[in-house]
């Protein structure tokens, strides 16, 4: 059964973030930006700021069992002198920006020792963090540099990437990405591989394109793509970083944990695609909530809305499409109406 509004209370209440966390997230990076960039030593090389990773790829979850979440800050700076030499060295950076944020009062306390290597990370609060990666401005045509190993990175290109995934999925790849990435952290951990950024590139490289479908439809024909593409590879394959083709993101992906992400998500495959042709609503729902799929914690309010919707066609009544490319009777929740033969009458 397509649970087109079970999918969308799943994601409310259990997938997306909600809008106290995004509050927080923005006032903290935003602070924290301002107050760094404000910092002599950072002013004398500074070219830019901007996030990365999935809260700014609009992919990031609630964190699951209280885990914390988080956002990435980049932090562009000129690391070269006007001779092109390098004024530090590499391994040195994140102990230089260590340092500078120790001294700023507001995040003395906050901020965890030893440095990551290619980033520092300041505990905002018990649940959120702030990772600030500095990185190697060359200039506008190329990819900035990690630091302490000057490879190259493109984070701006991936955004761009991830925004002609969506347009391409007709709005769907977001909230597939986010209910992948719940499913991944429920069975194997949060954080655990695959990583979420390749994850992130598996998902946009099978994502269903049908047009006027659902979020349930969607996920059923992206999970059914991408299982095809994974039950046809005997080793590890290689990821190409869509914005870098010199980066393979599947470079730490070991092959054991490889084999255990592809035998997991053949069985989810198949329980997807299994409730999706699941005519009885409350079987559909129970084997969503089943071991191999989201361990009891998608809804299991019964909406019958199948017969609901065929009532209010029979009587003439409104018919519409929400956000999510549900179709519902609620006026209130619908971005656009059916127009002409089932009774909108053009009047909505």
């Amino acid at each position: 059964m397509d649970l087109k509004k079970g999918f969308e209370k799943f994601l409310e209440n259990k997938v997306n973030l909600d809008k106290t966390r995004i509050d927080r997230l923005k006032s903290a990076h935003n602070e924290l930006r301002d107050i760094l960039t404000a910092q002599e030593e950072v002013k004398k090389i500074y070219v830019n700021d901007y996030l990365q990773g999935s809260y700014i790829l609009k992919t990031g979850i609630k964190p699951v069992s209280g885990g914390e979440y988080d956002v990435d800050v980049i932090l562009e700076l000129n690391f070269k002198d006007d001779n092109g030499n390098y004024i530090m060295d590499g391994y040195s950076v994140t102990n230089w920006l260590y340092n500078i944020l120790t001294n700023i009062p507001a995040y003395k306390d906050k901020v965890e020792y030893p440095p990551k290597s290619r980033s520092v990370r300041v505990k905002y609060a018990k649940d959120l963090r702030l990772d600030i990666s500095p990185v190697h401005y060359k200039n506008d045509e190329d990819p900035v540099l990690i630091v302490p190993d000057w490879k190259p990175t493109n984070p701006k290109g991936f955004k761009k990437w991830c925004i002609g995934v969506q347009e391409n999925s007709k709005q769907q790849f977001y909230y597939v990405t986010r209910i992948l990435k719940y499913w991944r952290d429920i069975q194997t951990g949060v954080g655990s591989h695959p990583k979420s950024i390749l994850l992130t590139t598996l998902i946009g490289k099978n994502i269903s394109t049908k047009e006027g479908i659902s979020v349930n439809e969607s996920l059923v024909i992206t999970m059914k793509n991408l299982n095809k593409y994974l039950q046809g590879l005997t080793e590890v394959p290689e990821i190409k970083n869509p914005s870098l083709s010199t980066e393979n993101l599947a470079e730490s992906f070991s092959y054991g944990d490889f084999l255990s992400f592809k035998n997991r998500f053949k069985i989810a495959s198949e329980k997807i695609t299994e409730a999706f042709n699941e005519e009885d609503e409350k079987k559909s729902i129970e084997i969503l909530n089943s071991d191999e799929l989201f361990k009891d914690s998608f809804p299991v309010t019964l909406y019958g809305e199948n017969l609901a919707l065929s009532e209010s066609i029979k009587s003439g009544g409104v018919v519409g499409i929400t956000s999510m490319g549900a179709l519902t009777k609620d006026k209130s929740t619908m971005s656009s109406y059916i127009p002409g033969g089932i009774g909108s009458h053009g009047d909505y």
